[in-house]
C-alpha cells in the first residue's frame, strides 16, 4: 500500500529531468560501460549527433532514457544542442528541445569519425562465459577457470561464446551457473585478464595463494 501511495504522490508533482554523469558508472563498470575518448570527442562536428541518459525528476523520478541530441554549438562553456528523440516516459522535454551539457555528459557519437582504441567500445567483453551465480552476487571469487570448446555465434545477435567456465570455493552445479557477458565478471575481479590474453592454449587455471592464477 505504502509504495501505492508513494508511486501516485511522485507522479502528480511537477515533473521534470537532469542530466546523469555517466562517469561513475564507467568506474565501477569498466568492461561493459564505454564513454567516448577525448580524442572522438574533439572529432564531433556541428550538426552530428550525441547521446546523453536523462534522468526524470519530481513527477517523472526513476524514468531514464538514453536520448540522441543533435549538436548547435561548442565551446568553453561547453556544448549546446536539439533533442533528436520523442521521449517515452519524459513528460518535462519534448522533440527539439534544447539542451546544454558538458562534453564529459556524451555516451556515444554520431557519426563515428574515428575508430576508438578501447577494447570495451567494440564489445569485446561483451563475449559469454560460464559462471558461479555466487559470483556475480558478490558472494564468492573465482578460484579456478575452465576453457572449453566454445558454442557456434547466436545467429540472432552474433554475440561470441568465450568457451570458459568459472568456478568459486564452493561445488557447483549445473543450475548454479549462469551465462553472462565476460565483461560482468571482470567488472568485479579482473586478475585473471592478463593470463587469459597472454595463454590462449591451456584447458585450466586455478588460483594460487597469492591470488594469482596459474595454468595447469
Amino acid at each position: 500500500m505504502f509504495d501505492f501511495l508513494s508511486s501516485l504522490i511522485r507522479r502528480f508533482r511537477r515533473p521534470g529531468w537532469t542530466l546523469i554523469d555517466p562517469r561513475p558508472i564507467r568506474e565501477e563498470a569498466p568492461y561493459t560501460f564505454n564513454i567516448p575518448s577525448s580524442d572522438t570527442l574533439a572529432s564531433v562536428e556541428i550538426g552530428d549527433c550525441v547521446k546523453l541518459i536523462f534522468e526524470g525528476t519530481g513527477g517523472d523520478a526513476y524514468d531514464v532514457e538514453r536520448m540522441w541530441v543533435e549538436v548547435d554549438r561548442r565551446d568553453d562553456r561547453g556544448w549546446t544542442g536539439r533533442l533528436s528523440n520523442v521521449p517515452v516516459g519524459l513528460r518535462a522535454i519534448q522533440l527539439h528541445d534544447t539542451i546544454q551539457f558538458q562534453d564529459y555528459h556524451i555516451i556515444d557519437v554520431d557519426p563515428l569519425r574515428l575508430e576508438d582504441e578501447d577494447p570495451v567500445a567494440h564489445g569485446a567483453y561483451f563475449a559469454r562465459c560460464h559462471v558461479a551465480k555466487d559470483i556475480i552476487d558478490g558472494k564468492d571469487t573465482v578460484q579456478r577457470i575452465e576453457r572449453r570448446e566454445p558454442r557456434a555465434p547466436d545467429p540472432d545477435t552474433n554475440i561470441q561464446d568465450t568457451g570458459l567456465f568459472l568456478f568459486g570455493t564452493k561445488d557447483t552445479r549445473p543450475e548454479d551457473m549462469a551465462y553472462v557477458a565476460l565483461g560482468i565478471v571482470l567488472n568485479r575481479d579482473d586478475s585473471m585478464l592478463d593470463i587469459l590474453m597472454e595463454n590462449r592454449t591451456s584447458l585450466q587455471f586455478l588460483r594460487d595463494a597469492s591470488g594469482s592464477f596459474i595454468a595447469k
